[in-house]
């Protein structure tokens, strides 16, 4: 059973400045192990070049925005996508070590990873009071990691980021099941990476510390310990409260800023993403969390492994001060594993991406390093720590050669042909200072995203505000990529793979990377009164359905999310108001929906649904400024449902409205 007396914490004797040594030469180990990349020059595409369209605002200390989500929001804050931005700046824009700006990315993951290593390394050093036995720990854990993912201590991919903050988060959350605060600072710091870089550890962390707090709360009932939640304990505290409850709020700053600036901002939509998902069953969940640790039979032996450490930790007098601290991080890891499985059971849309859960490694490799702790603590060899330098070197030197050769993904790293697009592009006839895009929609999106936005990143660092795009645009490429609407009237350039020819479009105005651009003139005004989905399909795909929209299916098109905007050619004639036909998804029979209807980013009214009247003919009034001129028309959708979250299909878009045509009336 736990007991609540503890021991003092172990006095850190160490000169900062082996600190700072240990920082560095860590930092090349784990950057080293990814050379051939960092020496290269890099054109980077895809969520690489997502990020470095973000980091580009980071590098000037304008960035409050974390990093894009593919269910179409952006992550609480940017704290990871500073540490990039510093690396970049330091070794690339001030310093020229490397060949390129995304080079200097790389080259801030070593040391980025190496911070973490040595804080885990300075909180178990703390709690050992033991430098080698601390060494030994992280060594261990570092070669379980890697052997659990091998791209994980220098991948850039953000699910590789957070497993290492995830890892002193747990060590530092500890201490407070006894009332110590000496991991405060780090708790907060460590806390605040993690809800910066993905809205989940929100949830995932809360729980935690509820978790923490009722066993702090069960284990001080005999007053021997110190309640956390107790007056006496504020006051004693006090300070070290405030410090780090400061220091989590400069990492939820951001946030604040970007719900004020866009109101009702991130916040608004991660609780709609929330009530939109199903969520998963009991199950398939909990399979979701065991495989982590290998199945099964890996399970019942980590389990056999943990529990003869906690029971051996408390009866070998050597090891007798360590069970203390062990066994209350052993708590927070129980405490982690439940947190997993209620963000696979409520929070998680598709189980099948196992990168969601990637920090999760961290706690079966810290499981292993305190297996090692403990047999380190209980040997009474006087040559041990000797024994625990050679074992802490051969494990770096596996890990290094596990590691060798960089992360599988790093084709997205070095895109050739970048440069030949650029120039490609900023040759075209354009009528604005951007060029506007339409992209294609289908099998092919994710190449033509990938390059597009690694084409927006080529441009930035250059300055240059090349393209804009229009039809697909996608949070990814950022708001300011998102087309103005008087930037919408004049000629674009509709952009699709290449391959077999289409005549419907001609010859295209250049090919590159793979990507064929033809030139679209402006939309013209359909002579038809009325002009249905089912009656031109290729005018609503081609120019009228912009973001938020499906494609076409049969006689509607589908708006997904909370805002879909259209582009409707200039009236032929007079008109004063635009009819729209429009039925609502409306899953149960008590659905209602709302739908606010905007022109030209005017609110032009708000009109209310239900199951029993859920298509209707919408009147929005045009002002005499919308007369002979293009229209973009934006529905903001109240609550979008998708179809699998409410149990009727396997489709998981997020469906508010389904548009069959329009018409403009005098």
């Amino acid at each position: 059973m736990l007991t609540s007396h503890t021991p003092p914490p172990a006095r850190d004797s160490w000169p900062r400045w082996l600190y700072v040594v240990l920082f560095l030469a860590l930092g090349l180990f784990i950057a080293s192990t990814n050379w051939g990349a960092i020496t290269r020059v890099n054109f980077e595409v895809g969520d690489f070049a997502a990020n470095s369209l973000l980091i580009q605002d980071a590098k000037s200390l304008h960035l409050i925005y974390g990093n894009y989500s593919r269910v179409g929001f952006n992550h609480p804050g940017p704290a990871i996508l500073y540490a990039l931005a510093a690396g970049e700046l330091l070794f690339n824009d001030w310093m020229h070590a490397v060949g390129s700006p995304f080079s200097g990315q790389l080259l801030a993951v070593g040391f980025y990873s190496a911070g973490w290593l040595l804080l885990l390394f300075a909180l178990l050093r703390c709690i050992s009071a033991s430098s080698a036995a601390a060494a030994l720990c992280v060594s261990g854990f570092m070669l379980a990691v890697t052997l659990c993912d091998n791209e994980v201590l220098a991948g850039i991919w953000f699910p590789d980021l957070y497993l290492l903050p995830f890892a002193a988060m747990m060590v530092a959350l500890s201490r407070l099941v006894y009332g110590q605060t000496d991991m405060l600072r780090a708790l907060a710091v460590s806390s605040g990476f993690l809800i910066n870089g993905h809205v989940s550890f929100i949830a995932i962390l809360g729980l935690m510390l509820v978790l923490v707090l009722g066993l702090n709360f069960l284990l001080s009932r005999d007053r021997r310990g110190i309640r956390v939640i107790s007056a006496a304990f504020l006051r004693r505290h006090r300070r070290v409260l405030l410090q780090s409850a400061a220091i989590l709020a400069l990492f939820l700053l951001p946030l604040a800023i970007a719900t004020v600036r866009d109101f009702p901002g991130p916040l608004y939509d991660y609780v709609k993403f929330s009530h939109g998902n199903k969520g998963n069953a009991w199950l398939p969940a909990l399979r979701f969390v065991v495989s982590y640790w290998g199945g099964g039979v890996a399970l019942l032996m980590a389990a056999s492994l943990l529990g003869l450490l906690y029971y051996w930790l408390g009866g070998d007098a050597a090891a007798r001060s360590l069970a203390i601290p062990v066994r209350a991080l052993l708590a927070v890891m129980l405490a982690a594993t439940l947190g997993l499985l209620y963000y696979a059971k409520v929070g998680i849309d598709e189980l099948g991406y196992k990168y969601i859960g990637l920090f999760y490694y961290a706690v079966p490799a810290l499981a292993i390093g305190l297996a090692i702790l403990g047999c380190y603590h209980a040997s009474h060899w006087r040559h041990k720590r000797w024994l625990a330098a050679v074992l802490s070197l051969l494990s770096l030197v596996i890990v290094h050669r596990a590691s060798v050769g960089g992360p599988q993904y790093q084709n997205q790293f070095n895109q050739a042909g970048m440069g030949e697009l650029y120039q490609s592009i900023k040759a075209l006839p354009s009528p604005h200072r951007r060029v506007v895009l339409d992209l294609e929609q289908g099998a092919d999106w994710g190449m033509i995203w990938s390059n597009i936005l690694g084409l927006q990143a080529y441009a930035a660092r250059r300055h240059d505000d090349l393209i804009c795009v229009a039809d697909q645009w996608h949070i990814s490429f950022t708001k300011l990529g998102r087309c103005r609407p008087d930037e919408l009237d004049g000629l674009r350039y509709f952009v699709r793979k290449t391959g077999a020819p289409d005549p419907s479009r001609g010859d295209p105005a250049f090919i590159s990377t793979g990507l064929s651009f033809f030139r679209v003139g402006p939309p013209v005004a359909p002579h038809a009164p009325y002009v249905t989905v089912q009656a031109q399909p290729q005018l609503y795909a081609q120019q009228i359905l912009r973001d938020g929209w499906s494609r076409p299916e049969g006689d509607f098109a589908w708006s997904v999310g909370l805002r879909s905007t259209l582009e409707l050619p200039a009236p032929a004639g007079p008109a004063t108001r635009l009819m729209l036909d429009v039925a609502t998804f409306e899953p149960k029979r008590d659905s209602q929906q709302t739908v606010a209807i905007y022109v030209n980013s005017k609110l032009s009214g708000t009109y209310g649904f239900t199951l029993e009247n859920n298509r209707k003919q919408i009147a929005v009034p045009l002002d005499a400024a919308a007369v002979g001129q293009p229209l973009r028309i934006t529905l903001q959708i109240g609550t979008p449902l998708s179809p699998l979250g409410s149990g009727m299909s396997a489709d998981p878009r997020v469906l508010g409205v389904a548009l069959y045509g329009y018409r403009m009336e005098d």
